[in-house]
């Protein structure tokens, strides 16, 4: 009997199909990063609801998932862009901030939410030296 236990639990244990709208996403099941990217099988799941998240610095999404006995359960889940805050202070407060050669003008010191990516960010006003910096942001 005391074999019988530990091949028991292994035998209700079910798999988890998880997939994405990007591919390359890392999976956490219920709070546990599984090391797994999209798309990929998490193998060992007792049956039952688990929360599924897929992401990475830049977009994530999440859901939540039945798993039934004898069964693979699948989701596909889709992952939304997430943005960065970015808030740039300048002194004095009248310079005029453009982010990527202007395609974005920026009030000093008021937030704004935009995508990860790199930027570059220049603040200049008359009468003053130019300063021009290049980040990247995360979500």
């Amino acid at each position: 009997m005391l074999y019988l236990l530990p091949l028991l639990s292994f035998a209700l244990a079910e798999d988890l199909s998880v997939s994405s709208n990007i591919k390359g996403l890392s999976i956490v099941v219920d709070g546990t990063d599984t090391g797994l990217r999209t798309p990929a099988v998490v193998t060992g799941h007792k049956p039952g609801r688990v929360t599924v998240v897929v992401g990475d610095a830049c977009r994530a999404g999440d859901a939540m998932v039945e798993v039934e006995s004898g069964r693979t359960a699948s989701v596909n889940i889709r992952a939304e862009e997430q943005l960065a805050t970015l808030t740039v202070a300048v002194k004095p407060a009248q310079a005029v901030v453009d982010v990527n050669n202007g395609t974005v003008r920026l009030s000093p010191n008021v937030p704004v939410g935009l995508p990860c990516g790199t930027y570059e960010i220049k603040a200049s006003l008359k009468g003053y030296s130019p300063a021009a910096y290049t980040l990247e942001l995360i979500g």
